[in-house]
């Protein structure tokens, strides 16, 4: 068994960014790991309110639909097979 290193956990554990990258990072996620369910830190830091706001903002609108439509294609594609 291999050991998991603290850069493994930052280049495979986290998704930060646009939200276009967070939505290539978190499908493949999807894709290697098969996880379908994740748990999201929002406020790291001494981030202000008001940019913690806006992030959610930007998950909610652009990750959270894409990573829906990923996981229904996944899930058809598994059916069809």
């Amino acid at each position: 068994m291999s050991k998991i290193t603290a850069d493994d956990v930052w280049e495979r554990g986290t998704a930060f960014g646009s939200p276009e990258r967070v939505v290539t990072q978190m499908k493949r996620y999807m894709h290697e790991a098969g996880a379908t369910s994740f748990l999201h830190q929002m406020r790291i830091g001494g981030l202000e309110h008001k940019k913690v706001m806006r992030s959610m903002e930007l998950y909610a609108k652009h990750v959270m639909a894409a990573l829906r439509e990923e996981e229904v294609r996944m899930k058809t594609a598994t059916a069809v097979i």
